[in-house]
């Protein structure tokens, strides 16, 4: 019995070591946590006899040594130039040099292979040190383990930063853990697996979609300043927004808000003289977004951004995605100062921007941070659902204060609602000397109603009305604070 028991677990493992794990799932979009977060997405093959080439997505190459030029697209990404998966089951990385790193898909437990040489005949060996089943991204899969080891000519093992390196391979994710190849053995940076799509799992790509997915009661409070350099003309913004209304399209693409903000804007109008003049402005505005027309968000670490002329004075570049490690949302940071005159040369503009911008997972955007040209457009507090971060404005004006964004001992219920040909308004809390004022907008924030509120309970007759989604407000007289609802015109 003991005899057989050993030979079921010999067949098992033996074929659980000699499965043909991959290295490169085409279909896949995979990110990895270096910093930024790279993505392995194949983007076009070559096919050779029973080779296939496998090209990880266009980069951008900034190299100030190609003057004129700033940089460059090329087929040499972050993996190395292209990936050859033989039919033997290697696959071929290769360097910014040109170089070979092999890795065997098909090794078993225990076997050694070359993965790079040096030019003066030392080497790296590759072995499988273990085969185990993991967790990977939320599911079980079959890993192998490679770890490294630096050898000499004579096959002895001698120092290098690469030795006890280790990469993984998985039999459904292919290679989970790796080195940004382009630079190996050079400069190891190492990759593991922190997200792929297809099906989605982990951590995916931020997306314009993502970036605009805002949510009714969604709190904002932005900074924006701007000042001349070096003089007293300037700008300042302080900005409390709230969402209380949102519709998005049939196909997807369109997205309309309706934001209710409080505004402080400081404004400066001399050169000279020091004598800034303080407005507020309260206001309830629409916000269309069409993603369609944000496409440069999509984009990828490294990854040519030449959509980025459309929305940033003409100009070009890259971006770098990350988790924000303050909220540990996703984030993309844009760097436009290139100009696309070619692919093969990118040149930088002396006088271009020299800001970036900042998107953040349904926090919106873009923000931005300008020091050489002292502005700025932050975000310094927000809510969302349970979540909130930051340091909230303090936005005062000479009789009130209006941080208070609602008139929160509010209670307020229509009924019915959908409303066929009216609905009784009734307000809990109701107290005549705040002299409150009841205001209907439609879907694109333009007021279609108003009237003052005497009494706790009011009727608010259709009329004209034509069937549709519209947002109210009820706000005091001098507009410092207010509570907003959503109702529905059948």
């Amino acid at each position: 019995m003991r005899s057989l028991t050993f030979i079921l677990f010999t067949i098992i493992t033996l074929n659980l070591f000699s499965q043909d794990y991959r290295i490169i799932v085409p279909n896949k979009e995979t990110h990895f946590n270096s910093n930024p977060i790279l993505t392995l997405r194949i983007d076009s093959t070559y096919i050779s006899g029973t080779d296939t080439t496998f090209f990880n997505h266009k980069s951008l190459v900034v190299d100030y040594n190609i003057y004129p030029c700033s940089g460059r697209i090329s087929d040499t990404s972050w993996v190395g130039y292209g990936i050859t998966a033989q039919q033997n089951g290697d696959y071929i990385f290769r360097n910014i040099q040109n170089e070979p790193i092999i890795i065997k898909s098909t090794a078993l437990l225990n076997d050694t292979w070359v993965l790079y040489t040096f030019l003066n005949g030392d080497y790296i060996e590759a072995k499988i040190t273990s085969s185990l089943q993991q967790t990977i991204l939320g599911n079980i899969d079959s890993v192998k383990t490679i770890t490294l080891q630096a050898k000499n000519s004579s096959n002895t093992n001698i120092t290098h930063t690469v030795n006890g390196a280790e990469l993984k391979l998985s039999k459904n994710n292919g290679i989970i853990k790796l080195y940004a190849f382009k630079d190996f053995p050079n400069n190891l940076i190492s990759c593991s697996i922190v997200g792929s799509s297809n099906p989605t799992n982990g951590i995916v790509n931020l997306t314009a979609a993502d970036v605009y997915d805002f949510d009714i009661g969604d709190v904002l409070h932005i900074v924006t300043d701007y000042q001349e350099p070096y003089s007293w003309y300037f700008t300042y913004y302080r900005k409390i927004i709230q969402v209380i209304g949102k519709t998005v399209s049939a196909n997807q693409d369109t997205l309309t808000y309706i934001f209710d903000r409080r505004i402080q804007k400081i404004n400066n109008s001399s050169y000279t003289v020091l004598n800034p003049d303080t407005t507020y402005i309260f206001d309830t505005v629409p916000e269309v977004i069409i993603l369609s027309q944000n496409t440069h968000i999509n984009k990828l670490t490294e990854e040519p951004n030449a959509a980025l002329a459309f929305v940033s004075w003409g100009f070009s570049g890259y971006l770098n995605f990350y988790i924000n490690p303050t909220i540990q949302r996703r984030e993309k940071e844009v760097y436009p100062y290139l100009l696309a005159n070619a692919d093969s040369c990118w040149e930088s503009m002396i006088d271009g921007p020299t800001r970036y911008y900042q998107y953040i997972d349904g926090l919106g955007g873009a923000y931005y941070d300008d020091y050489n040209f002292n502005n700025r457009c932050k975000l310094v507090y927000y809510e969302k659902g349970t979540e909130i971060w930051g340091t909230p404005l303090s936005v005062i004006n000479t009789q009130t204060s209006i941080d208070d964004f609602s008139l929160k001992h509010l209670s307020v219920n229509v009924y019915p609602n959908p409303i066929i040909d009216y609905a009784t308004i009734t307000i809990k809390g109701f107290n005549f000397t705040e002299n409150l004022s009841f205001k209907l907008y439609n879907i694109l924030g333009k007021e279609v109603y108003s009237t003052h509120i005497n009494e706790n309970n009011f009727i608010l007759n259709r009329n004209s009305l034509t069937s549709g989604v519209y947002f109210y407000t009820i706000t005091n007289d001098n507009q410092t604070s207010n509570y907003s609802g959503r109702l529905i015109i059948e």
